[in-house]
C-alpha cells in the first residue's frame, strides 16, 4: 500500500534526525541553542503537523473505519503516544527558551527530556512499522480502497505543508551548525 510506504519513509526521515541528535549529545559543544531550536522545529512541524496529521486524519480514520474495534487497542495506544510526544518537546522547547535567555541550569533538564523523547519515539516508529502498519495492510488486502482513499489526502497534506516542509528535508542542513 502506498500510503504505508510514504509513512515509513517520514519515520525514516525522522530516525536520521533523531540520530543526528543522538551524535549532537555525544559530542563536546552539544550545548547550542541554535542546533537544538532546528531540532525543535523540526519535531513540530515535520514529525508532528505534517507527519501525524496523515496518522491522525487520515490513516487511523480509515483503520478504525475498517476495523471499529481498533479505536480501543492499537490507535487508542498510538494517540496516547503522539500525546505523550507532543508533552515532552513542548516541555524541552519550554527549557530550551530559558537557557536561550540564559538560564544554563536548564541544559541537564533539557537533555532528559529529549532523551527520553529519542527513546519514546524511536520506540513508538518501530511499533507503528512493524505492528500498525502490517496490521493495516491486511486490511488494504481485504477492502482494496486504502491507497484510492487516502492517496489524494495525503497529497494535500503535502501540497499544505510544501513550503514548510521543504527545510527539512535534507538532513544535511545540521553539518551548517557546530556539532
Amino acid at each position: 500500500m502506498k500510503v504505508t510506504e510514504i509513512l515509513k519513509e517520514e519515520h525514516q526521515d525522522i530516525l536520521r534526525h533523531l540520530g543526528k541528535m543522538k551524535d549532537v549529545f555525544s559530542s563536546p559543544n552539544w550545548q547550542n541553542v541554535k542546533t537544538w531550536q532546528y531540532f525543535i522545529s523540526f519535531l513540530k512541524i515535520y514529525a508532528d503537523k505534517f507527519h501525524h496529521i496523515k496518522e491522525e486524519d487520515i490513516y487511523f480514520p480509515w483503520m478504525q473505519e475498517k476495523n471499529p474495534e481498533l479505536e480501543h487497542g492499537p490507535l487508542k495506544c498510538m494517540l496516547h503516544e503522539h500525546k505523550q510526544t507532543r508533552a515532552l518537546i513542548s516541555q524541552a522547547d519550554y527549557e530550551l527558551e530559558k537557557i536561550a535567555k540564559g538560564d544554563l541550569s536548564k541544559w541537564p533538564i533539557f537533555k532528559d527530556t529529549m532523551e527520553l523523547y529519542i527513546r519514546t519515539l524511536e520506540e513508538h516508529i518501530h511499533k507503528e512499522d512493524n505492528v500498525l502498519y502490517r496490521f493495516a495492510e491486511g486490511l488494504n488486502s481485504e477492502h482494496k480502497d486504502g491507497d484510492k482513499l487516502m492517496l489524494p489526502l495525503f497529497n494535500l497534506v503535502e501540497v499544505n505543508y510544501k513550503d514548510q516542509v521543504a527545510q527539512f528535508k535534507e538532513i544535511g542542513q545540521i553539518s551548517t551548525f557546530q556539532i
